[in-house]
C-alpha cells in the first residue's frame, strides 16, 4: 500500500506520524 510505505519512510525520518494524521484529519474537516 502506498500510504503504508509513505508512513514507514516518514517514521524512519523521525516524523511524528500522529501529527501527520492529525493534520490530514483537520484538512478533511
Amino acid at each position: 500500500d502506498i500510504k503504508e510505505s509513505l508512513l514507514e519512510k516518514a517514521t524512519q525520518r523521525g516524523y511524528d506520524v500522529s501529527k501527520l494524521i492529525w493534520v490530514n484529519q483537520d484538512r478533511h474537516l
